[in-house]
């Protein structure tokens, strides 16, 4: 049986978005225009959880994130 992708976009502040994908056991995320960096990405980082923390639960399926 083969199996399809799923993905969801999600709206970021300052004009960022971000799209997570998981096909069969491969998780990613695609930034766009790009992924933030310095100061940006630390105002962006709780609108990142909340978008991923969405994401994962979306899943229906328990799931622990660890981040590092």
């Amino acid at each position: 049986m083969k199996s399809f992708p799923y993905s969801q976009r999600y709206q970021l502040p300052r004009g960022y978005e971000i799209e997570f994908t998981l096909d069969g056991s491969s998780f990613g995320c695609a930034w766009s225009p790009r992924v933030p960096t310095g100061k940006m990405a630390k105002k962006l980082t709780p609108a990142y959880r909340e978008a991923r923390n969405s994401f994962l639960a979306s899943l229906g399926v328990p799931t622990m994130v660890i981040e590092l």
